[in-house]
């Protein structure tokens, strides 16, 4: 989703963590301490790390998981993690305040993403748009007023499954005979089809989207990792109409966190490089490589796409920061995995203590503050590999699973 300035917006992380305490002392250890099944919800604004607020569970079945947000609202599953994931009901509350603000009765909503680092296109996430929510089950595919919480639209999620959601489309496949060949962009507010974009016979998958364009990788993505030659085409978002299409070498997987959109290039992950092309007509601009097999794992994006980051994998592994115009190194550092990138801040797990995050300014790579998440929010099990990560709006949601307590 495309975040405004933030110079006077208060942008925040939101962390549901485990509201089990998990003794790390071994003198006053209970070996029989379990994990009870809720979870809470705490919120740190992402400029400061100040803890804004926190929501407790309201009795012993109830905690909340799986939490995500949008540019106002915090939304989770209300329910409880013994009998796992076990949701009794999708509940919205204040990003600001934490005020509880409606609730609507039902299971399976789906609220965490596919991809660990999304920031406006996911599958499942539920974002904050102009008022609208949408998420989805195994039922339908439905938008809710944020306000109120009140049904703006629904579709049969076997007609509409979505793909990605963005801030002015919602982009669902269909399938015949078993075959996804087409897709449909619905409008955010209204659920009506805007248009419909057909005749896929190769495998393809929806790589980026903003409110500018749709890209869609297609050929060789028979096999994950990808063996063959894969063509990125470029549609208008708001007609479905193509307006390029080109070689984009042999990556080897695209995610949808992996693609960033500037007002002229894609960019993306080929083997071990990161390439900038041009939307038009895919010329190559800029191309940076990274040697080593710890160097360069998978890449992400800040919120605005202005910035890309190299994301190394194992220990000391690096995380560098790219100006996704020109390629441009920006900073490197090896002591922090990245969570989740805003336009000017980016929150990441320090590498020691576990248990600590911390700001980081996206241009130059210097810390903005720190934060410790008080043992009665957390586990002991807290660190950057228990962390599913969700963003949209504005905000950073940061879940525990419900399974890693």
């Amino acid at each position: 989703m495309r975040i405004g300035q933030t110079g006077r917006r208060s942008v925040v992380v939101v962390l549901a963590l485990f509201a089990a305490v998990v003794a790390t002392s071994g003198a006053a250890a209970d070996p029989d301490d379990t994990f009870d099944g809720r979870n809470r919800i705490a919120v740190v604004d992402l400029r400061t790390g100040k803890e804004q607020w926190t929501a407790v569970p309201s009795d012993d079945l109830v905690g909340y998981f799986a939490a995500a947000s949008g540019r106002g609202i915090v939304v989770a599953n209300e329910g409880s993690c013994v009998d796992f994931l076990q949701a009794r009901s999708l509940v919205a509350f204040d990003a600001r305040t934490g005020r509880r603000k409606w609730a609507v009765p039902g299971d399976n909503f789906a609220l965490t993403t596919s991809h660990r680092l999304s920031t406006y296109f996911s599958t499942s996430l539920p974002v904050d748009a102009g008022g609208v929510v949408v998420t989805t089950n195994d039922e339908a595919t439905t938008a809710y007023a944020s306000a109120d919480g009140t049904e703006v639209w629904s579709h049969p999620a076997t007609e509409d499954a979505p793909f990605a959601v963005t801030e002015t489309l919602v982009l669902t496949h269909v399938q015949q005979a078993g075959q996804v060949n087409s897709f449909r962009a619905l409008d955010r507010r209204t659920g009506r089809v805007r248009w419909e974009s057909h005749g896929w016979d190769q495998r393809f998958e929806l790589v980026a989207a903003d409110r500018r364009h749709v890209v869609v990788a297609t050929g060789g993505l028979t096999s994950q990792p990808y063996e063959g030659a894969v063509t990125l085409v470029v549609l208008d978002a708001r007609t479905g109409v193509e307006q390029a299409r080109f070689d984009a070498g042999r990556p080897r997987l695209f995610s949808f966190n992996d693609v960033a959109l500037t007002p002229d290039l894609v960019v993306y992950a080929d083997a071990s490089t990161i390439v900038g092309r041009k939307l038009t007509n895919g010329d190559e601009v800029w191309r940076r490589r990274f040697h080593g097999a710890r160097s360069f794992e998978l890449t992400a994006r800040s919120a605005d796409d202005r910035t890309v980051f190299a994301l190394g994998s194992g220990a000391g592994a690096r995380v560098t920061a790219l100006d996704a115009s020109t390629g441009h190194r920006r900073w490197v550092r090896s002591d922090v995995e990245l969570r989740a990138a805003g336009i000017a801040t980016a929150a990441f797990a320090q590498a020691s203590p576990s248990r600590l995050l911390v700001g980081l300014d996206v241009a130059s790579g210097a810390r903005r503050w720190r934060y410790d998440p008080p043992q009665n929010l957390t586990s002991a099990a807290f660190g950057a590999a228990q962390l599913a990560v969700a963003s949209a709006g504005g905000h950073v949601a940061l879940s525990n699973g419900c399974d890693s307590g």
